[in-house]
């Protein structure tokens, strides 16, 4: 999987990960993303391994250079299934990924006027071909008792103690694609 967009981006397509790790239970999941939000990924079992979008093997990629050196490589001649969530106006993306040895290829990006779902994970869904969520609980990360603890320790360090109540809101992007409806918003924001 290639997903060059930031934390949130990726966070969003999460969902669409578990279907595929559904879809394919015996296979490994690689993800090409920034590597904070692969690391969070990895250590959450999401994936299985992970490239950074930033390094040059992906870059050539992009630029149509079929090179793929190393455990990249080995990684896309046995890939069964190669998804891109971004734009390929070129083809050089799919071309590449081809010409390396992966067998199907999907180069699609969630933003296309093509895809029909409104909320953002549903549009990664739609991008390979899996029906909208249904329940808005069914995808959640099981956090390490590492990171758990890491995350009490940044808390205790920002000030709330353990106990007291503390709530996180970010609203959006800006994107009607990403963004709470205001009026749930609201609702949250009175309390």
């Amino acid at each position: 999987m290639i997903h060059p967009g930031g934390l949130g981006d990726v966070l969003l397509a999460v969902p669409a990960m578990v279907r595929l790790r559904s879809r394919f239970p015996n296979h490994r999941l690689v993800l090409c993303a920034g590597d904070q939000i692969a690391r969070l990924l990895l250590a959450c079992r999401v994936i299985d391994a992970w490239t950074s979008v930033q390094g040059q093997i992906c870059a050539d990629l992009f630029a149509g250079d079929h090179s793929a050196t190393g455990q990249v490589q080995a990684w896309l001649e046995n890939c069964d299934l190669a998804i891109a969530w971004t734009q390929d106006l070129d083809g050089k993306l799919s071309e590449s990924l081809k010409a390396v040895g992966v067998r199907e290829v999907i180069v699609r990006s969630p933003f296309s006027t093509v895809i029909r779902a409104t909320h953002q994970c549903d549009r990664f869904l739609e991008t390979i071909n899996e029906a909208p969520s249904d329940d808005e609980g069914d995808v959640l990360l099981t956090v390490t008792e590492n990171l758990l603890h890491l995350g009490r320790t940044c808390l205790d360090a920002a000030g709330p103690s353990i106990g007291q109540s503390l709530a996180v809101i970010h609203p959006g992007s800006g994107s009607a694609l990403k963004c709470v409806e205001r009026t749930r918003e609201s609702h949250i924001w009175r309390g």
